[in-house]
């Protein structure tokens, strides 16, 4: 991870930066040339996609991450949030036209390939064909999966046990709270956090366990995330042969 690259950040919805918030202050604090790139318009159910982008760009700007260029792709190209397998090409093309800016080298952030949520999934698959495309040098951050021992269970922020760790950052515990704290801030999507930040706490303020990211190798290929079932199969999101197919082209020959 090189501190004096731009860096691009590929979030799926409007809310899933609280996963990286604490790299992001980071990379505000030493000056680098942030983009962050929402893929769907966060739309699902009654939420309100313009409602949600203030409330992220309200959580940035409190986590002291300000100067980032913030492009709504969701949003503005009308990519439907749980659908993003079916809009890829469209998204591709949108988020060319993000990237094409950057005249040399770049960092890429995306989503851990972990079968949690189907457009987290599919962003990791486009990221992959960005990453080879312009040479990037990308990163995966894990946001929510199924649980590894009971199946009906779920884990945040915990990468899988195949994910290669690079980068291990153990917050304190006022560093811990501010970040659950500034989860609050998404208001639209509480019923979301009420499931979401009880199992945040454990893991950073009871087990003590840190936040990660690890490195992504864009020629590897896409197999099933885990056995068992994932987390957007058992909630009837997405079939894992749907997502399989709509992402074969994205695939690395």
């Amino acid at each position: 991870m090189r501190s004096d690259l731009p860096l691009v950040v590929l979030l799926p919805h409007p809310d899933d930066e609280f996963a990286v918030l604490p790299f992001l202050g980071e990379a505000a604090s030493a000056g680098r040339d942030i983009r962050l790139v929402w893929l769907t318009d966060g739309g699902a159910g009654r939420a309100s996609p313009a409602v949600r982008k203030e409330e992220s760009l309200s959580v940035l700007a409190a986590s002291g991450i300000r100067g980032a260029m913030c492009r709504f792709l969701g949003m503005d190209e009308g990519l439907p949030d749980g659908e993003l397998h079916r809009h890829l090409r469209r998204a591709k093309r949108a988020l060319d036209g993000v990237v094409m800016g950057i005249p040399g080298p770049f960092e890429l952030w995306l989503p851990a390939w972990e079968g949690g949520h189907q457009d987290h999934d599919a962003t990791h698959a486009l990221g992959r064909m960005v990453a080879r495309q312009r040479d990037a040098e990308a990163w995966q951050y894990p946001v929510y999966r199924s649980g590894d021992r009971w199946g009906w269970t779920f884990t945040v922020l915990s990468p899988l046990p195949s994910m290669p760790l690079g980068r291990v950052v153990r917050l304190p515990i006022r560093d811990a709270l501010a970040l659950i704290r500034r989860c609050f801030g998404y208001r639209s999507q509480w019923r979301s956090f009420m499931g979401l930040l009880p199992l945040v706490a454990v893991r950073l303020l009871l087990l003590r366990r840190p936040m990660v990211m690890g490195p992504v190798d864009p020629t590897a290929p896409l197999e099933r995330p885990h056995p068992g079932v994932l987390l957007y199969e058992r909630r009837s999101a997405c079939a894992w042969t749907d997502l399989r197919a709509a992402v074969s082209e994205f695939r690395p020959a």
